[in-house]
C-alpha cells in the first residue's frame, strides 16, 4: 500500500514535470516564433536603412564632386583675375582715369571675398567628409552585424548541442500537443455528459412535477375515500346493530339459540356478493395487467379453485341462481319428507315468510327440513377458499 502511494506520488511528480516541460516547450516555441518575426522585421529595417545610407553616400559623393569642381572653377577664376591684375599693374598711368591705389584696393577686396568663399567651401567639404566617414563607419557596423546574423542562420549540424536541444523541444512540443488534444477531447466528453445530465435532470424534474401532481391528486382522493369510508363504517355499524337486533328477534320468534336458516341465507348471499365483487376485481386487474393471469392461475390451482373468466361470469350467475333455486326446492321437498320422522319434526321451521331488514334487502325464509349447520358449511367453506385465494394473490 505504501509502495503504491509512493509510486502514485512519483507518477504525479513526473506528470507535473512533464506538464512543466510541455509549458516550457510551448513558451520556447512562442519565443522562437517571436524572435523569427522580430529578426525578419529587423532584417527588413536593416535592408531599408542600408539602402538609405547607400543613397545618402551616393548623394554626398556627388555633392563632394560638385563642390570640388566648384573649388577648381573658383581657383581658375582667381588665377585669371590675378593675371589680369598683374597686367593692369604693369601698364602705364597714361590714359587711365583711375589711380593705381583704386585697383589695389579693389583687388584686395576681391581677394578677401574669394578667401571667405574658399573658407566656407573648405568648411563644407570638411563637414561632408566627416559625414561620409561616419556613414562609412555605420555601414561597416551594419555589414558586420549582417554577417554575424547570417552566420547564426546557417544550418546546424546534427551533432551540435543546438540540434539536440531542438530535438528535445520538438519531442516536448509533440507531447504537449497530444496532451492538448486529450484535454480537448475530455472537455468535449464532459460537455456532452453535462448536456445529457441536464436533459436527464429536466426530464426527472418534469416527472417529479407530474408525480407530485399525481400524489396530490391521490392524497385528495385518499382523503375523500377516508371520509366516505368513515361514513360507510358508521352505516355499517348501524347495520350490524340492526342485524344483531333482528337476529335476536328472529331467534326469539323461533325460540332457539342456534343459527337460523335466514341467517345462513343472508350470510350465503353476502359471501356470493363478495365472491362476485372479488371476481370482478380480478377480471379488471387481469384486463389492465395480462401478466397477472399466470400468477393468479398458479395460486387458484394451488387452492383447487377455478380462475374466473369474462365468459364464465354470466353463466356462473345463472348457475348460482339455478343452484339456489334447486337448493330451495330440495329444502322444501326435504321439509315435506322430514315431517314424518321424529328428528325432522324436532328441526322443522315455521312457515316461509318475508322479513324486511331495513337495509334495502328482503329475506324470504323457508322451512329448513333437512338443513343443518353441517349442510351450510360447504358453501361457506368455498367462499372462504375464494377469499384465501385472494389473500394468496395479494401476498406477493
Amino acid at each position: 500500500m505504501v509502495d503504491d502511494n509512493i509510486l502514485k506520488l512519483e507518477i504525479k511528480r513526473l506528470r507535473d514535470m512533464l506538464y512543466d516541460k510541455a509549458d516550457g516547450v510551448l513558451s520556447l516555441e512562442k519565443r522562437r516564433l517571436q524572435l523569427q518575426t522580430a529578426m525578419s522585421e529587423r532584417e527588413e529595417e536593416i535592408r531599408v536603412h542600408r539602402e538609405m545610407l547607400t543613397k545618402q553616400l551616393r548623394i554626398t559623393d556627388q555633392e563632394r564632386q560638385t563642390l570640388s569642381a566648384d573649388v577648381h572653377e573658383k581657383m581658375s577664376k582667381i588665377d585669371k583675375m590675378r593675371k589680369r591684375y598683374e597686367i593692369f599693374t604693369m601698364s602705364g598711368p597714361e590714359g587711365d582715369e583711375k589711380s593705381q591705389a583704386y585697383y589695389v584696393i579693389k583687388a584686395g577686396q576681391e581677394k578677401e571675398e574669394l578667401q571667405r568663399q574658399g573658407d566656407s567651401l573648405d568648411a563644407k567639404i570638411r563637414k561632408t567628409e566627416k559625414e561620409i566617414h561616419a556613414l562609412e563607419n555605420t555601414l561597416h557596423v551594419v555589414n558586420s552585424r549582417n554577417n554575424t546574423f547570417r552566420k547564426s542562420l546557417n544550418k546546424v549540424t546534427e551533432s551540435s548541442e543546438e540540434y539536440q536541444e531542438k530535438l528535445k523541444l520538438e519531442v516536448q512540443k509533440r507531447a504537449a500537443e497530444d496532451k492538448y488534444r486529450i484535454k480537448r477531447r475530455q472537455i468535449k466528453e464532459l460537455q456532452e455528459d453535462i448536456q445529457s445530465m441536464n436533459s436527464t435532470l429536466d426530464t426527472l424534474l418534469q416527472e417529479g412535477a407530474e408525480q407530485n401532481g399525481r400524489t396530490e391528486e391521490t392524497q385528495s382522493r385518499i382523503i375523500s375515500l377516508n371520509r366516505e369510508l368513515a361514513s360507510q363504517k358508521e352505516k355499517l355499524d348501524r347495520a350490524y346493530k340492526q342485524c344483531s337486533k333482528l337476529k335476536k328477534e328472529i331467534r326469539s320468534a323461533k325460540q332457539t339459540t342456534e343459527v337460523t336458516f335466514e341467517e345462513r341465507d343472508i350470510h350465503l348471499r353476502e359471501l356470493k356478493n363478495l365472491n362476485k365483487t372479488v371476481n370482478n376485481m380480478l377480471l379488471e386487474a387481469m384486463e389492465k395487467n395480462p401478466d397477472l393471469e399466470s400468477a393468479l392461475l398458479k395460486y387458484f390451482t394451488q387452492a383447487s379453485l377455478l380462475l374466473p373468466s369474462p365468459r364464465s361470469t354470466p353463466g356462473s350467475r345463472q348457475g348460482s341462481k339455478a343452484s339456489s333455486a334447486r337448493s330451495s326446492v330440495s329444502l322444501r321437498s326435504s321439509g315435506s319428507s322430514s315431517s314424518s320422522s321424529p328428528r325432522g319434526s324436532a328441526l322443522q321451521s315455521p312457515p316461509a315468510k318475508t322479513l324486511e331488514l331495513g337495509l334495502g334487502l328482503s329475506v324470504t325464509s323457508s322451512p329448513l327440513a333437512t338443513t343443518s349447520p353441517r349442510s351450510s358449511r360447504p358453501s361457506s367453506s368455498s367462499s372462504i377458499n375464494n377469499r384465501g385465494g385472494i389473500a394468496k394473490r395479494k401476498s406477493p
